[in-house]
């Protein structure tokens, strides 16, 4: 991690992030935010090592931090997933509704196939969608929400659940 008074960005998850805008204003650093997402208590910010350190790191009001400036990557694709190792499939057949029914999930990541039938009825489409297609994101989409209909192991944890995606960028 670069240590200098150089400044970088940075995600942080707060408890309050009403109350931590002021802190910020409090201690002359309501400019170092650029963006929010209240929805989560996260705001982005750009500040020095230094000033993450002497005067963010160990606030009451912090809980996470982590520099916002890495650049996602897709990763390699999974070649076999077996849903019994998480005892998924005993889920599925104990609790047959818990089933992501009325839940939306979104794959931040490269676009997952459309056209893939275990998604069939369940796709909300996305303006922060990346616009290019991803194996590896078509593969997460199957695991956290694949209906099954190719296959029974194509049958996701929350097989019922809307799926949508999300460009790294957002």
């Amino acid at each position: 991690m670069q240590r200098s008074d150089e400044s970088q960005k940075w995600m942080l998850k707060v408890t309050d992030l009403t109350a931590f805008q002021q802190f910020l204003k409090e201690n002359n650093l309501e400019n170092a935010a650029y963006r929010a997402y209240p929805e989560a208590n996260i705001i982005f910010i750009n500040a020095s090592f230094s000033v993450i350190y002497e005067k963010l790191l160990h606030s009451h009001l912090v809980v996470f931090i982590d520099r916002a400036d890495r650049q996602p990557q897709v990763e390699s694709a999974v070649s076999f997933f077996d849903i019994s190792a998480n005892k998924v499939n005993l889920v599925h057949s104990v609790y047959p509704n818990l089933n992501g029914k009325g839940q939306t999930v979104s794959v931040k990541e490269e676009d997952f196939d459309l056209e893939d039938i275990d998604f069939a009825g369940r796709i909300l489409l996305s303006d922060g969608a990346s616009g290019k297609l991803s194996t590896h994101a078509t593969i997460m989409s199957s695991i956290i929400g694949g209906g099954g209909n190719t296959f029974y192991s194509g049958k996701g944890v929350a097989w019922g659940a809307h799926l949508t995606s999300a460009d790294f960028e957002f």
